[in-house]
Protein backbone atom coordinates (compact mmCIF):
# COMPACT_ATOMS: atom_id res chain seq x y z
CA UNK A 1 0.00 0.00 0.00
CA UNK A 2 1.45 3.49 -1.06
CA UNK A 3 0.78 6.09 1.23
CA UNK A 4 -1.09 9.08 -0.09
CA UNK A 5 1.07 12.99 -0.03
CA UNK A 6 -1.36 14.04 2.76
CA UNK A 7 -1.06 10.86 5.08
CA UNK A 8 2.71 11.24 4.63
CA UNK A 9 2.37 15.02 5.76
CA UNK A 10 -0.03 14.06 8.56
CA UNK A 11 2.35 11.25 10.39
CA UNK A 12 5.36 14.36 9.65
CA UNK A 13 3.27 16.64 11.84
CA UNK A 14 2.63 13.75 14.41
CA UNK A 15 6.34 12.72 14.62
CA UNK A 16 7.36 16.84 14.84
CA UNK A 17 4.16 16.85 17.61
CA UNK A 18 6.10 13.92 19.72
CA UNK A 19 9.29 15.32 19.23
CA UNK A 20 8.95 19.07 20.00
CA UNK A 21 6.50 17.70 23.63
CA UNK A 22 9.58 15.63 24.47
CA UNK A 23 11.30 18.97 24.53
CA UNK A 24 8.84 21.27 26.06
CA UNK A 25 8.59 19.09 28.95
CA UNK A 26 12.34 18.98 29.39
CA UNK A 27 12.26 22.60 29.12
CA UNK A 28 9.55 22.75 31.92
CA UNK A 29 11.15 20.51 34.34
CA UNK A 30 14.75 22.14 33.54
CA UNK A 31 12.52 25.62 34.32
CA UNK A 32 11.51 24.20 37.81
CA UNK A 33 14.58 22.52 38.63
CA UNK A 34 16.07 26.48 37.93
CA UNK A 35 13.53 27.79 40.52
CA UNK A 36 13.27 25.45 43.09
CA UNK A 37 16.92 24.00 43.61
CA UNK A 38 19.54 26.34 45.62
CA UNK A 39 22.56 27.04 42.96
CA UNK A 40 24.98 24.80 45.01
CA UNK A 41 22.78 21.95 44.72
CA UNK A 42 22.70 22.04 41.19
CA UNK A 43 24.04 19.31 38.92
CA UNK A 44 27.03 20.84 37.96
CA UNK A 45 27.73 18.28 34.79
CA UNK A 46 24.05 18.34 33.03
CA UNK A 47 22.86 22.33 33.96
CA UNK A 48 24.79 25.12 33.39
CA UNK A 49 24.81 27.67 36.26
CA UNK A 50 26.33 25.62 39.43
CA UNK A 51 28.30 27.69 41.83
CA UNK A 52 29.78 26.23 44.75
CA UNK A 53 28.41 27.08 48.10
CA UNK A 54 26.00 29.75 46.50
CA UNK A 55 22.32 30.06 48.29
CA UNK A 56 20.72 31.61 46.09
CA UNK A 57 17.90 30.46 42.63
CA UNK A 58 18.39 30.60 38.96
CA UNK A 59 15.30 32.65 38.47
CA UNK A 60 15.79 34.12 35.32
CA UNK A 61 16.91 30.77 34.06
CA UNK A 62 13.92 29.15 35.53
CA UNK A 63 11.33 31.36 34.13
CA UNK A 64 12.80 31.45 30.69
CA UNK A 65 12.58 27.61 30.86
CA UNK A 66 8.54 27.90 31.83
CA UNK A 67 8.25 29.72 28.79
CA UNK A 68 10.20 28.11 26.32
CA UNK A 69 8.43 24.90 27.68
CA UNK A 70 5.15 26.45 27.50
CA UNK A 71 5.29 27.43 24.62
CA UNK A 72 6.99 24.57 23.12
CA UNK A 73 3.86 22.21 23.96
CA UNK A 74 1.60 25.07 22.28
CA UNK A 75 3.99 24.23 18.85
CA UNK A 76 3.50 20.54 19.96
CA UNK A 77 -0.39 20.79 20.33
CA UNK A 78 -0.67 22.70 17.10
CA UNK A 79 1.07 20.28 15.39
CA UNK A 80 -1.19 16.98 16.45
CA UNK A 81 -4.02 19.50 15.60
CA UNK A 82 -2.78 20.03 12.19
CA UNK A 83 -1.79 16.55 11.56
CA UNK A 84 -5.52 15.51 12.66
CA UNK A 85 -7.67 17.90 10.42
CA UNK A 86 -5.40 16.64 7.33
CA UNK A 87 -6.53 12.74 7.89
CA UNK A 88 -9.51 13.37 7.49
Amino acid sequence: MSMSETQFEARRYRTAAIIVGIIGILALLAGIAYLVVPISSLPHIHLVGWLPNATGHHSKRGIAGLILGVILLGVAAWCWVRAGRLEY
